[in-house]
């Protein structure tokens, strides 16, 4: 079996932007546990010292074409945009090597089954999970920060979220996907699943979805095996007895729910 446990991921990928740049948990802690001889790399607008548990610290400017500073959606857009730009510039050279990137309100729950998201981005290339709304022209309509632009029959196949994403570094396909989703959030900026799953249709390259354990969202509170809560809604923080903005540590096993 091709080695993929957690020494495979070389990268943990954080951004956090705006009024918000100073809150990294429950995901910093987490991922430490999850990958602790992976570097964690976060991206910020702050020009601060790197805080602590983060091993390299990379300030950058509001990006013009992502709105600027006082575009409602900047934070979101400088979220998406350098995550993805994260997985493709922390590659040292070392193969096999896989990037992680995760909100930073993603808390992990089960560590065991999280770690294999190694393994799954040395066999794809690129995961990333599914999203509850179904289909990308679903996501397109009534999503946030969407041109409402549904004019192709491709946008009937899978909407995709953008937390956890792995990257293989050796993937060829996988790069150039992430490279063309960059070019789709300079060239026409919109929320991070509409322009991803524009720059796999431009591309033909379509990742592995993950299934919703990965990433649960409101739509999916109680589905059981859960792997990774979305803890920044509402109705996850609620039904899982988690406060707001705090650690709320990590486990080794699914909640009983």
């Amino acid at each position: 079996m091709d080695n993929a446990g957690p020494e495979v991921v070389k990268a943990v990928i954080l951004a956090q932007f705006g009024s918000h740049a100073d809150v990294l948990e429950p995901a910093l802690s987490d991922a430490r546990t999850a990958f602790p001889r992976a570097k964690i790399v976060l991206f910020s607008d702050r020009k601060t010292p790197a805080p602590p548990g983060v091993d390299e610290y990379r300030y950058v400017p509001p990006v013009k074409e992502l709105g600027g500073r006082d575009h409602p959606r900047y934070g979101y857009r400088m979220n998406d945009y350098y995550k993805i730009e994260g997985l493709l510039t922390t590659d040292d050279g070392s193969r096999p090597g896989v990037a992680v990137a995760l909100d930073v309100d993603m808390e992990i729950v089960y560590v065991s089954a999280f770690r294999t998201i190694g393994f799954l981005a040395r066999r794809f290339g690129l995961v990333l999970p599914s999203n509850p709304r179904g289909t990308a022209a679903r996501d397109t309509l009534i999503g946030a920060d969407s041109d409402k632009k549904v004019d192709s029959p491709y946008y009937y196949g899978p909407a995709v979220n953008m937390t956890p994403i792995a990257f293989d570094w050796g993937n060829e396909q996988a790069e150039r996907l992430l490279n063309a989703y960059l070019d789709e959030m300079l060239s026409r900026p919109v929320r991070g699943p509409l322009a991803m799953w524009r720059a796999i249709c431009k591309t033909g390259f379509m990742p592995c979805l993950l299934p919703p354990q990965w990433c649960v969202c409101a739509e999916n509170v109680g589905i059981g095996g859960e792997i990774c809560l979305h803890v920044g809604h509402w109705k996850v923080r609620s039904f899982y007895g988690r406060p707001r903005s705090s650690k709320t540590g990590v486990g080794d096993r699914a909640p009983t729910v």
